[in-house]
């Protein structure tokens, strides 16, 4: 596994669809029912999105005994600027230091890298972790024609031991 690159990245707010997860079981079926979820969702639409061509996942509720994930898109939700409907999730991060690491292939093996993150944070020498969740970001490097080929960012909230 590469290096992480550490970014300082702004405050964020997002909406999307949330669904539970239970990783210590490995029940990760949530997370296709938030995707499936977010795609189909009519308030979710071009004029409300800061940047279309970008998704975000997120895994939250480390420090509990059932998780969260949550997909979405940085937005209001709603072309006129109102807030997003009942049936969106809503989570907002404050600016933060991150370890980004990068996975390559397909989403399907994307556990294998966060536990490769995961495992390196925990050994590194520098930093810790400073928030229960984690972060992946989507862009143009994610072609639904070529899973095999995605190239998806891993955000880690972490901070320096000193």
């Amino acid at each position: 596994m590469k290096q992480p690159e550490f970014k300082t990245v702004r405050a964020l707010s997002l909406v999307g669809c949330a669904e539970p997860i239970k990783l210590s079981e490995g029940d990760v079926e949530g997370v296709g029912r938030a995707w499936q979820r977010l795609f189909a969702e009519p308030c979710l639409n071009e004029a409300s999105r800061l940047e279309p061509s970008v998704f975000w996942g997120a895994t939250y509720g480390f420090d509990q005994d059932q998780q969260t994930f949550f997909a979405g898109q940085e937005g209001t939700g709603r072309s006129d600027g109102q807030a997003a409907n009942d049936r969106l999730a809503r989570l907002e991060t404050t600016e933060r230091l991150y370890a980004v690491f990068e996975h390559r292939g397909h989403p399907h093996q994307l556990g294998q890298t966060h536990g490769q993150a995961y495992d390196w944070i925990v050994a590194s020498d520098g930093y810790t972790f400073d928030a229960p969740f984690t972060l992946e970001r989507y862009d143009e490097r994610c072609n639904p024609e070529d899973p095999e080929g995605y190239v998806i960012d891993l955000y880690y909230p972490v901070r320096p031991l000193s």
